[in-house]
């Protein structure tokens, strides 16, 4: 679970949740009643929840329940999540939340971006969950983040490449069958993908973190496992992980926003019951592939499930991997 909490206050969570979706113009939508489901029973541990058995909780009664500090900030979270699973950036919703969040004393980037974004000031918003989900990749990278992010995130062009990179990658097709490595590159080859330093790939920050979350948890590279994975590494690496991976990844595959120029856009990718499955499996793994220690080319000649439970991943309770 993602909260270990005491049922008593774990339904108070859930009752604060259903209190946020509550508050919009629309009644409860099929979406955010199976969302409250998996909420309940996947990051809070409930057993068997009946969402029209819950009431209303109030931003003080929910500071009563749980302890300020992680269990306040992750109750945010989920309440964040909640607010937009039924398709709507809505102000009502963004107030409510806004109210649980000041009495929690949570006070986060992103919900100044999801005010935005329930404002109609959807530029501002996209822009600042660019930045900070690049930023996670350039750090890691090292590279110089006082450029302009798009050219640092994809490098090349114009025919121009890094041969020498791109055909150090292309080599991982010789290892074994079953290595971490051959995974790697079969993942890119059967998804059509393009290796750092070829003139249309992206930079080896993203891959080696991104595509090897791909392979660690096993999502695939379609609109809903686009979502999960994003879900997973930001639960994994716990560093601005709604800014950075987890609202980027509903807006671009769930609300249909077009975040920027590299990323498509799609329509209601959602499903409760994968997305809180993939932030409980993020959050229970213990290594981190953004680790400066985590030796990425070490483990391409390793088994890829023994790097899996080198990293502690649990497998998944939904069908949605590979």
């Amino acid at each position: 679970m993602i909260l270990d909490l005491a049922d008593t206050q774990a339904t108070t969570v859930l009752e604060a949740v259903n209190t946020v979706i509550a508050s919009g113009s629309a009644g409860m939508t099929a979406i955010e009643h199976e969302n409250l489901r998996a909420a309940g029973e996947i990051a809070l541990g409930l057993p068997a929840v009946d969402p029209a058995a819950l009431g209303n909780c109030s931003p003080a009664q929910l500071a009563e329940a749980i302890d300020r500090g992680e269990p306040a900030v992750v109750a945010v979270r989920m309440l964040a999540v909640s607010s937009i699973v039924g398709g709507l950036l809505e102000p009502r919703k963004m107030e409510c939340l806004r109210s649980f969040a000041a009495e929690l004393e949570v006070d986060e980037e992103y919900l100044d971006i999801l005010d935005d974004a329930a404002a109609g000031r959807i530029g501002a918003a996209t822009g600042r969950l660019t930045e900070r989900n690049e930023e996670a990749f350039l750090v890691y990278e090292g590279n110089d983040t006082s450029q302009a992010t798009d050219a640092e995130v994809m490098p090349f062009g114009d025919g121009e490449g890094d041969r020498g990179m791109e055909r150090h990658y292309s080599e991982l097709g010789d290892l074994p069958e079953g290595t971490f490595g051959r995974a790697f590159f079969e993942h890119f080859v059967s998804n059509g993908l393009n290796f750092p330093g070829n003139e249309k790939g992206q930079i080896e920050g993203f891959a080696l973190t991104h595509d090897s979350c791909h392979l660690l948890s096993g999502y695939p590279t379609d609109e809903p496992g686009e979502l999960l994975v994003s879900t997973f590494i930001g639960a994994m690496h716990d560093r601005r992980p709604m800014e950075s991976q987890i609202l980027p990844a509903i807006f671009s595959w769930h609300l249909g926003i077009r975040m920027n120029w590299l990323v498509g856009r799609h329509e209601g990718a959602f499903e409760p019951w994968s997305f809180w499955d993939a932030w409980d499996r993020g959050a229970r793994t213990i290594a981190d592939v953004f680790d400066p220690g985590w030796d990425f080319w070490a483990a391409t000649r390793r088994d890829l499930d023994e790097v899996r439970r080198e990293f502690g991943v649990p497998a998944a309770r939904t069908a949605l991997t590979a």
